[in-house]
């Protein structure tokens, strides 16, 4: 587990968390191929890249707490975690994820004295599950999402997002 801080000019705080290590298929990292063609190549895949780390970016200012996107979680293993079975098959498929529940971003924060509930907002960079599977902690964030993944998610674990996830773009 890693967080590695560092402090700038004017009381703001920069934390890099780490929520875990995630694995995708060769295919599935250099995403190339023709276009409709490229998915099947993906998803068909069996040779594994070695593990990236997933962060997670903690800003705190003196206007409040924020987090960039909201990491893996241990829920990621868990066999009902995926409630559509399409969405089940094609993660399970093309990634790998190592993590446990330590990682989880809500354990992460209170390492360094934070809680889920002072996060103010989440701005999320895209909508692919090492980057949301962390969103259920945040309740009562704001949460900021590109237009272009609400409108039109490609590739998002819709499944995965609790019942009260409402992004704004």
């Amino acid at each position: 587990m890693a967080i590695i801080s560092r402090e700038f000019k004017g009381n703001i705080t920069v934390h890099a968390i780490q929520t875990g290590t995630v694995s995708v298929t060769k295919e599935h990292f250099n995403y190339s191929g023709f276009g409709f063609l490229r998915f099947p190549k993906i998803l068909f895949g069996n040779t594994f890249m070695p593990d990236m780390p997933v962060w997670v970016w903690c800003i705190e200012t003196p206007h409040g707490n924020y987090l960039i996107d909201t990491g893996e979680t241990s829920y990621f293993n868990m066999p009902d975690h995926f409630k559509d079975k399409g969405e089940n098959y094609v993660n399970r498929k093309i990634l790998r994820v190592n993590t446990n529940k330590e990682q989880n971003i809500d354990r992460q924060l209170l390492k360094i004295g934070l809680t889920p509930q002072k996060i103010d907002a989440v701005i999320m960079t895209h909508l692919h599950v090492d980057h949301t599977d962390g969103i259920r902690f945040f309740e009562k964030s704001d949460f900021f999402i590109p237009q272009k993944d609400w409108e039109k998610p490609y590739g998002v674990p819709l499944s995965t997002f609790p019942n009260w996830f409402k992004g704004e773009y």
